[in-house]
């Protein structure tokens, strides 16, 4: 037994060692050189099936190729010796495999798609439906595959572009201010934009200049005319209840008379009629004096005063004589300062714009291309991977001979499987 079974593996004559042929008009095996002939159940040829299918399920696909080879030979319409072979080259235990696209993919080779075609060719009409859609099953693998490679070279070129947008981010990053963080110094640092610090400088100035200008309004000259004239008035308005007559006639002046001769060892009687006396006197004098000179007195003093003001006038202009002169000092030195700062930041900032615009725009614009491509593709992928478990299940419900993918391989099966084939 043992024997045969080695026979059923090599197809090789038991007389001289030679290869068998099969002939099909007599239902016998010929040996071209010794010319013995075999009849088939002399290679037990009922089992050869149910040993192939083991093999195939203990993953011995060269003993299984072998079997389903000679059951070919005898037979090369046999659907199950058929669909061996195809799962034989697919390197897959069961057609079970092919109900996952990834693995069906990795199944799919050119000698698979040559033994499926082959099995169309020579199965019985009614298994060509099943085999037949097993072959779109496989060509629908392939058109799933094209589309997995297809979304890879997209990642792949997604990558490239975006590392070139953030080699473009860096170069334009160099352009921003970095600060460290007061409240983080070990954190990484700030990055400030140009216009930022414009705007900041700009508003710094424009509180300077508000300062400038109120320092220096507040250095008016207060011996100007105007300025004079109005402090007259004031004083003039004051000086209306206090005369001269009046003030003599004020008990304060006829109380110091009164000491002063006290002191003088004056009795004080005497000194008060005497202090009393004099203060009337004076002020006899003084309404005299008043009613008499006043008039000139007052025109007098109005220009020595007058005299007084314009000297104290034409001093102040001469001491505040680069007053205009300074103010515009401090505000267009920091001004011209101000406009340099600027020009160099919005500079900065038209390189920062020209980075975005220009330079980044065209990768910015190819990645988001390729990633419309990549969504366009993944969702075409998908309906592929649906239409694959689509067309399996209508496979299956063609499959004319269920495998027996269900029967228990035992260990000791394993081993006499192995004996037998090697």
């Amino acid at each position: 037994m043992v024997e045969n079974t080695s026979n059923i593996k090599k197809h090789t004559c038991p007389t001289c060692g030679g290869q068998l042929i099969v002939n099909e008009v007599r239902k016998m095996y010929e040996c071209p050189f010794c010319g013995v002939t075999f009849d088939y159940e002399y290679f037990r040829e009922d089992d050869v099936l149910e040993r192939a299918s083991r093999a195939i399920r203990l993953g011995e696909f060269q003993s299984a190729k072998e079997a389903y080879e000679f059951m070919l030979a005898k037979e090369p319409s046999n659907f199950e010796a058929l669909r061996g072979m195809i799962l034989v080259y697919a390197g897959a235990r069961s057609t079970a495999e092919f109900a996952d696209p990834k693995k069906l993919k990795t199944k799919n080779t050119p000698a698979v798609d040559e033994k499926i075609q082959y099995a169309i060719e020579h199965c019985l009409p009614e298994h060509q439906s099943y085999f037949s859609k097993m072959k779109e099953l496989f060509d629908a693998a392939d058109v799933y595959e094209e589309g997995l490679n297809t979304n890879k070279d997209l990642r792949s070129d997604q990558k490239l572009a975006y590392s070139d947008i953030q080699r473009i981010e860096d170069k334009k990053g160099e352009l921003f201010f970095h600060v460290n963080d007061p409240q983080d110094p070990a954190a990484d640092m700030i990055k400030i934009h140009p216009r930022s610090i414009a705007g900041m400088l700009i508003g710094l100035y424009v509180f300077y200049a508000i300062f400038v200008l109120l320092i220096f309004g507040a250095m008016k000259n207060p011996y100007t005319k105007a300025t004079s004239e109005k402090t007259r008035s004031t004083k003039a308005t004051t000086r209306v209840s206090y005369t001269m007559p009046d003030y003599f006639n004020n008990y304060m002046v006829e109380k110091e008379l009164k000491e002063m001769y006290e002191k003088r060892g004056m009795d004080p009687s005497e000194a008060s009629k005497k202090a009393a006396a004099d203060a009337k006197n004076a002020q006899k004098n003084m309404q005299k004096y008043v009613a008499i000179d006043y008039p000139s007195f007052s025109n007098k003093m109005a220009e020595e005063s007058e005299s007084k003001r314009l000297e104290k006038e034409e001093k102040w202009n001469k001491d505040h004589a680069n007053m205009d002169r300074n103010r515009m000092l401090f505000l267009l030195i920091p001004a011209g300062v101000l406009v340099l700062a600027c020009i160099y930041l919005f500079h900065r900032e038209y390189r920062i714009k020209k980075f975005e615009t220009e330079t980044m725009k065209p990768y910015r614009d190819k990645a988001s291309e390729i990633t419309d491509e990549i969504l366009k593709n993944e969702e075409s992928t998908n309906r592929m991977k649906t239409n694959l478990t689509h067309l399996y299940q209508e496979m299956k419900k063609l499959d004319p001979v269920p495998e027996k993918v269900s029967m228990p391989v035992t260990i000791k099966e394993k081993k006499q499987s192995r004996k037998r084939w090697e």
